[in-house]
């Protein structure tokens, strides 16, 4: 079975965006929380799913989840999250 598998970076990201939409939803943070990982489960099965960015690594593609930007590399058996980040960020600035 093919798996994501979540850098230190995603990790924290993903308890950063819980905790920002928590503050005013439990429930929808819950939600948006079940949908990326729904979405790491479909690229880990077809990694080559979101488009190329080349600009931000060798081999990172993207794939949008609601306002997020999930960044990711195909690996093998899977795929490795690199972040996630609100769609509005100046994502380039952020890879550097």
């Amino acid at each position: 079975m093919k798996r994501a598998t979540l850098t230190a970076d995603a990790k924290r990201e993903l308890q950063e965006i819980w905790v920002l939409i928590a503050l005013d939803n439990e429930p929808a943070a819950d939600r948006i929380i079940d949908r990326l990982y729904d979405a790491f489960s479909q690229l880990a099965e077809y990694p080559h799913f979101g488009p190329a960015e080349p600009d931000l690594g060798p081999l990172v593609r993207s794939w949008p989840v609601s306002r997020y930007m999930v960044y990711y590399r195909p690996i093998e058996n899977g795929v490795e999250i690199l972040h996630i980040y609100d769609g509005a960020r100046d994502i380039p600035r952020l890879f550097r």
